[in-house]
């Protein structure tokens, strides 16, 4: 386990729904010593696991726990529960809408993914409502949407348009319920375009699950498929919170008998093998998540993951108060995010939509050093390595290369 702290130990342990006696005597240990509770709880919070540690430690050590935080851990426990039963009911009700109206649909995350992998709604915490459709469905769900209550909400004009959907331009739409404040993400793909390959509706379809839960049924990804979608999902953004590493833990371990032959298939296909073994390994170092053998071996053969394991770990406890600022994007972050990616097309793919139209593209400091009329503009693009070369020297160009090039 890596912890550098007490609260760290703490919080991987209680980090899960099955603990075993060793760990529980553990924990009882961490619980007997000086911790700095609102680190813990802001960490925790942070990382959007303040629910299982505050159910494991109120089930584990009560005694242990300082008044003040056992009843703000009741308080939150029981306003998160209600909210989620909420959002389930409201789930329910959509699916009931959609099929009312012929428009086939699946969810996934959310209160599926809370019964598929936890056994229950109440022990995973989720804010919105993620259902799919098809692309030749999405302007007649939108307009369902609209005429029952959702308002559109343009969080990103760069990723689309209610008012006129572009595939090429975005992969789902954000709605906020008028009354309720319950909010849906309608996508038509699960995957922003950053992944150049991603199942689609046709692809999942074969393999569908029906999940059961207040008196209704939603269907949502089987869960070899959904296995896939956590640890793409995770990758997008470094695996910067624990609880995308414990759904993956916990749905290995609520699944023992799924087919892992049919899921490293599946990441072959869609270029996303080298994102589930980090997925596992991260489970299995963090979270003594039991890996198949099979699968154990595959991780363990794989070179670069001890190196990427240990920078999503190092960014996991990076920061005294997790959910303070974000952190600044890094040459590091970028190393990550194209060594996990063992196809050069996926790590063009990446360069073209994050790494350029950050630091490569011309911008206002380039347009004030160098005065050109707009039939000359294009020049920017010339006028701007040129700045970037006199200014660091020719060694971020070196790394760039690098970067594309490094070792598959």
């Amino acid at each position: 386990m890596i912890a550098r702290r007490p609260e760290h130990e703490l919080l991987l342990l209680c980090a899960r729904t099955r603990v075993s006696s060793a760990q529980e005597t553990r924990i009882s240990e961490l619980m007997s010593q000086p911790l700095n509770w609102e680190y813990l709880l802001a960490l925790a919070g942070g990382h959007r696991v303040l629910k299982l540690l505050f159910w494991n430690i109120r089930r584990l050590c009560p005694d242990k726990l300082p008044a003040q935080y056992d009843a703000e851990g009741a308080s939150y426990l029981q306003s998160s529960i209600f909210r989620n039963l909420m959002l389930a009911n409201k789930l329910l009700q959509l699916t009931k809408l959609f099929e009312a109206n012929d428009i086939p649909m699946l969810s996934f995350k959310g209160p599926c993914l809370a019964m598929m992998a936890y056994g229950s709604l109440a022990l995973r915490e989720f804010d919105d409502l993620d259902i799919l459709v098809q692309q030749r469905d999405v302007e007649r769900a939108k307009d369902l949407l609209c005429a029952n209550g959702y308002t559109y909400i343009d969080r990103n004009a760069n990723e689309g348009s209610a008012a006129s959907y572009n595939p090429d331009r975005g992969y789902h739409f954000y709605f906020v319920h008028e009354q309720d404040g319950s909010a849906i993400e309608l996508h038509w793909q699960l995957m922003k375009s950053l992944f150049t390959l991603q199942p689609t509706f046709a692809d999942v379809q074969k393999r569908l699950e029906t999940v059961s839960f207040r008196g209704g049924q939603v269907v949502s990804l089987g869960p070899e498929d959904l296995l896939i979608v956590l640890s793409m999902h995770g990758t997008k953004h470094a695996w910067e919170r624990l609880a995308w590493i414990c759904d993956i833990a916990e749905l290995i371990a609520a699944r023992p008998t799924m087919d892992w032959r049919r899921i490293m298939e599946q990441a072959s296909i869609f270029h996303c093998r080298r994102m589930l073994l980090l997925g596992l390994w991260l489970a299995h170092n963090l979270l003594d998540t039991t890996l198949p053998d099979e699968m154990q071996q595959q991780v363990q053969a794989e070179v670069v993951l001890p190196r990427l394991g240990a920078y999503v770990t190092e960014r996991l406890f990076a920061q005294d108060v997790w959910n303070s600022q974000p952190p600044v994007i890094s040459e590091a972050d970028y190393e990550f995010h194209l060594q996990i990616r063992e196809h050069l097309r996926d790590r063009f793919t990446y360069v073209r939509q994050v790494i350029l139209p950050r630091h490569w593209l011309p911008n206002a400091s380039d347009r004030a050093a160098v005065e050109l009329s707009s039939n000359l503009s294009f020049l920017y693009y010339v006028t701007r390595p040129l700045r970037l070369a006199r200014k660091y020297g020719f060694q971020p160009f070196r790394r760039f290369l690098g970067y594309l090039l490094l070792p598959r």
